[in-house]
């Protein structure tokens, strides 16, 4: 009977035993498979991480491409005309020529000389524009100095009222160091249409 006794008892050891060591097995192989999973996921989110920053740099560095082109193709040329929309009202611009005056009116530059630019304002919209209410161009030589324009009274200066349909010509005068390039920038700095013109120095009327 004693006999019986031990065999029982050992058997449920066993069984135990067994049982026991079947669940730290299921218990290593879960805590395995956590890490797989684990290492798997952070895999994964770092693969899909740099796929982002390749994505956002590919795709701002396409932005700067477009910007470029965009900016190069936005540039405008001696006799070409732009469209400027603002509160004012619309109205077409074209830079017809500019040359390069030593003195005005017995008045001297401060810098090298003064850049007289010729354009023509056209009013393209329903209502009347007064010329003095066009927002402020200024000159950008190769220093990238800005220049504002000069306001003498013999300057043939866009005033007055200007009809829907009626087209005027008018001047500007800066002051400028001696430069080979020039960007001319309708509108600068302000809420309405910007144009820009470039131009070379042997462009330069006769």
């Amino acid at each position: 009977m004693k006999k019986l006794q031990f065999c029982l008892i050992g058997l449920f050891l066993s069984l135990l035993l067994i049982a026991c060591s079947s669940d730290e097995e299921s218990e290593q192989v879960n805590l395995e498979e956590d890490t797989s999973n684990e290492e798997v996921n952070n895999e994964e989110t770092d693969e899909s991480e740099e796929e982002d920053i390749t994505e956002d740099a590919n795709e701002e560095s396409s932005k700067e491409e477009k910007g470029s082109t965009t900016n190069n193709e936005d540039f405008l040329s001696l006799g070409e005309t732009g469209t400027v929309e603002s509160n004012v009202g619309d109205y077409e611009v074209t830079v017809n020529s500019f040359e390069f005056i030593e003195e005005f009116d017995e008045n001297t530059p401060m810098l090298k000389y003064f850049v007289l630019v010729d354009y023509t304002v056209k009013n393209i919209g329903e209502d009347p524009i007064v010329g003095e209410d066009i927002y402020r161009t200024e000159i950008i030589d190769d220093q990238e100095y800005v220049e504002e324009n000069y306001y003498f009274e013999s300057i043939n200066q866009l005033k007055g009222e200007i009809a829907p349909g009626e087209s005027v010509e008018a001047e500007l005068l800066f002051d400028s160091e001696e430069s080979e390039h020039y960007q001319l920038v309708f509108n600068y700095a302000s809420s309405a249409t910007t144009l820009t013109w470039e131009f070379n120095s042997n462009e330069v009327s006769d």
